[in-house]
């Protein structure tokens, strides 16, 4: 036996499928569906090595009952697969209300021969705490045979089994070994909370029904669908609410949904490129061989599960829909990748080209795995360019070039996605330029720095587009390239930092750069000082505008100091900041030089003091006002 599907089944279940050398798989259920499992969820679980189906109606503990249409629909399914057989669980069929009518599954057609029936004279026939149960089968004896000696091999005393349950709850709880059930013996249970110190907690009080609740819902919670969030794989993340508050539009996609996180946006505002996605798809097939469809199909399906991986939360389509839909996205986007502005009017609008950019690459939700798509570009015929890669440096020749793509390539790094291929384009950048150290420090704001006599100046050296983070202090002046804030760069930027906030392998070095900033923009003053030197080309609105965005979107990250590339930079500012003349500078800027109307109050003071001490010396010393 190779696999078993078990639903709604006690824990002990899947210990008996491993015991049989066979792959436990849950199928679980929702509180939407009234906890009924749906054939499309079997459907997709089931393969060419599922052996048995355990189904439990009336189910234990919910209370639902499978309607005959929804029985049939199971069973349909499980003809198709002649290996599977089912174990129908009926232990509760007369503990059910009306208009309930409880259906056993081997009366279906074609189902007597391929189902195991279960059930119990405690729950049929009254007979309270009795651990009687039957079972009933086809005519095959060596069936009923087999289970009672698997029944006298493998069940143990019923004190031991709650030893062993008790045990497993309590050690996972409280992180103490115990042999008894203290919600059920009502017994003081001493807590190890030192190695001095025994202390006791009186359970008497509690309510043992919601103790069995809890650890209920605890056992429920171990046996869901394990969110790929918890996984180092996970790579594809929903970019979290705090972030979003800053500036919600440059999270999601305004013309295409790429991938499964905006699916449901395919049917409403965004439909009308799933059109074009078929067109695409079509194009690519119509210079292709006969059966590349297939081939296509096959080969996302034997990436799937590592696919699903990828993403931050359960993904709720089944096989087919999944990977239709990875087909129809990948197609697209290698069709987008290499055609020419010429070739297709839909990209003689630049705006539109521009749009779809924005949403292919720069955008953290609406993102693909990239083995998909280098996957499927393999199988593609005409695919012109050597790699997916190469591809993308048609869109962005500025960050992607040939230099690039050959550092990546040295540097092993396993790219995700495409916002993680840019993402590495501007990393490399930056590890060239990194200093020993990296612990976060604080500086003063941009008007501060500039009161305590610190220059800024635009690097003008700057090379291409990734050097913005080649930021340089010298003689008292800070050198920071130049860098342009509009639409797409702040959508390129933001997301950038909400990948680095969410993937746990990457450098955080955009992040690093982003919290530089904001020390120095604390208000409008400091943007215009930044905007007056060419440091910063504001696209955004007005000065106030721009602070606001940085102020808004520093206030939610996380700065990773191993990972501040900018470290050895601030110690240098904070140390020139701290030295005896900058800070005296400082102060007398802004007690006495505030503003105009300070200064002239400060000469006017100062050619009074003047004039003072110069009646006084030719009062005390005549001789040199009047000569000799």
């Amino acid at each position: 036996m190779q696999g078993i599907s078990a639903i709604g089944s006690p824990k002990r279940y899947p210990e008996m499928a491993r015991l049989a050398d066979a792959m436990p798989v849950i199928l679980f259920t929702l509180i939407s569906d009234d906890f009924l499992l749906y054939p499309r969820v079997l459907a997709s679980k089931l393969n060419e090595k599922s052996r048995l189906l355990i189904l439990c109606s009336p189910s234990n503990p919910t209370g639902s009952v499978y309607p005959k249409k929804l029985l049939e629909e199971i069973a349909d399914i499980v003809e198709k697969h002649p290996r599977l057989l089912v174990l129908s669980d009926e232990m509760y069929e007369h503990i059910i209300y009306p208009p309930a009518k409880h259906i056993s599954f081997a009366s279906l057609p074609s189902m007597w021969e391929r189902t195991l029936t279960v059930n119990g004279l405690s729950k049929s026939f009254g007979f309270l705490s009795s651990a009687c149960s039957l079972c009933t089968s086809s005519e095959d004896p060596a069936i009923i045979t087999t289970l009672l000696i698997i029944q006298d091999s493998v069940r143990l005393n019923k004190r031991i089994e709650n030893l062993m349950t008790c045990e497993e709850e309590e050690s996972f709880s409280t992180g103490t070994k115990v042999g008894a059930s203290s919600s059920e013996s009502g017994m003081q249970e001493p807590v190890q909370e030192d190695a001095s110190v025994v202390t006791t907690i009186d359970t008497r009080g509690l309510e043992s029904n919601w103790v069995t609740s809890i650890k209920e819902r605890l056992r429920i919670w171990r046996g869901r669908p394990k969110a790929s969030s918890e996984s180092i794989s996970c790579s594809i993340h929903r970019v979290t609410h705090c972030l979003r508050q800053s500036n919600e539009k440059v999270y999601d996609p305004q013309l295409i949904s790429i991938g499964p996180l905006h699916y449901e946006k395919r049917k409403s505002q965004l439909q009308a490129m799933e059109e074009y996605k078929w067109r695409c798809l079509d194009n690519i097939l119509s210079r292709s061989r006969e059966g590349s469809l297939e081939r296509y199909l096959a080969a996302v399906k034997e990436l799937e599960e590592r696919a699903r991986k990828c993403y931050s939360e359960v993904i709720p389509l089944d096989s087919n829909s999944f990977a239709e839909m990875m087909v129809l996205d990948a197609c697209f986007m290698i069709e987008f990748f290499r055609r020419d502005n010429n070739e297709d009017p839909i990209f003689q609008l630049k705006w539109l080209k521009l749009a779809l950019t924005a949403d292919i690459m720069m955008m953290l939700e609406n993102q693909i795995p990239f083995f998909i798509l280098h996957r499927l570009f393999d199988l593609i015929d005409d695919s012109r360019p050597h790699s997916i890669q190469e591809m993308a440096t048609i869109l962005f020749p500025d960050i992607l070039d040939s230099t690039v793509l050959e550092k990546i390539r040295e540097s092993n790094i396993q790219i995700q996605h495409l916002l993680h291929l840019m993402h590495a384009s501007f990393i490399l950048k930056v590890e060239e330029k990194c200093s020993g150290t990296s612990v976060f420090q604080r500086i003063p704001s941009a008007s501060k720095l500039k009161d305590a006599g610190i220059k800024f100046k635009e690097r003008t050296e700057k090379k291409d587009i990734l050097d913005i983070f080649a930021i340089k202090f010298e003689k008292g002046s800070i050198e920071i390239p130049s860098i342009q804030f509009w639409d797409r760069a702040n959508l390129i930027f933001l997301n950038l930092i909400a990948f680095e906030q969410c993937y746990c392998p990457c450098k955080k070095y955009v992040t690093a750069y982003a919290a530089f900033m904001n020390c120095l923009i604390c208000n409008s003053k400091d943007v215009e000082i930044l905007c007056r030197e060419g440091i910063i080309d504001n696209w955004v609105g007005s000065d106030g505008d721009m602070a606001a965005l940085f102020n808004n979107m520093a206030r939610e990250l996380t700065v990773y100091e191993d990972d501040f590339y900018l470290s050895g930079i601030c110690k240098e500012i904070n140390q020139y900041c701290e030295s005896t003349w900058p800070k005296l500078r400082a102060t007398l800027v802004h007690d006495y030089f505030k503003n105009p109307w300070a200064i002239v109050s400060f000469l006017a003071a100062l050619l009074l003091l003047l004039l003072t001490i110069t009646q006084t010396f030719f009062s005390s010393f005549p001789k040199f006002a009047y000569g000799k």
